[in-house]
């Protein structure tokens, strides 16, 4: 009996190092993820601001390129490669936010294959409203990385927009920037749609005064 005593402490110990080492690489992966995201909103507010002091200076309307090396000028603006974008990814997010803003948040994540979570959150996001502690709910800690990713920036870039650009069509342009962007090509691609979404928002902004 005693032999087999033995081992069964030796497993359980064991079992017990792997699982705080396993929390500990959670932990820090989600510290990792927040750090980078912070990081994301970041870059993604100044990369807006420099557009819309162009777009006002120069009184320019919207950016509606005609030709890659018209969005070329932009990006090298904010500090990107030319070609870093493609004008046709430019196009279908600025598409893809005015279907949203037509037929409604709800209705445009309803065709998109995210989680019931994860559209719960860019829907909230889309009526301005953030989710706390995001990366502490259970179901967020159960998605892929990819959705994680594209939640996580909408909900901290929704909560750090410019108090003076707020508004419901600001909302849904950040939420379905960053959403459709995700889905087309990934976490950068969700970046440059997060963008677009803000520059939207500097445009609603201008045309509503």
């Amino acid at each position: 009996m005693k032999n087999q005593v033995i081992p069964s402490i030796a497993f359980l110990f064991l079992l017990f190092i792997f699982n705080s080492c396993s929390n500990d690489t959670g932990t820090q992966d989600s510290q990792d993820l927040n750090l980078r995201t912070q990081d994301n909103v970041a870059f993604i507010l100044e990369a807006a601001e420099k557009i819309r002091e162009d777009v006002e200076g120069n009184r320019n309307p919207l950016p509606n390129f005609s030709s890659q090396a018209e969005l070329d000028t932009y990006l090298v603006m904010i500090g990107e490669q030319p070609g870093s974008v493609s004008l046709s990814f430019f196009n279908q997010v600025l598409a893809t936010i005015g279907i949203a803003e037509r037929d409604g948040m709800s209705n445009f994540l309803g065709d998109q294959p995210y989680s019931d979570f994860t559209k719960t959150v860019l829907l909230n996001n889309s009526e301005g409203s953030v989710t706390p502690a995001l990366n502490l709910h259970p179901e967020y800690l159960n998605l892929d990385i990819s959705e994680k990713e594209t939640i996580l920036l909408s909900n901290m870039l929704i909560d750090n927009l410019p108090p003076d650009i707020n508004a419901n069509g600001c909302y849904v342009a950040v939420a379905t920037g960053i959403s459709i962007g995700n889905l087309i090509c990934g976490p950068n691609c969700g970046i440059a749609g997060g963008i677009v979404g803000v520059v939207y928002c500097f445009w609603v902004k201008h045309h509503q005064q």
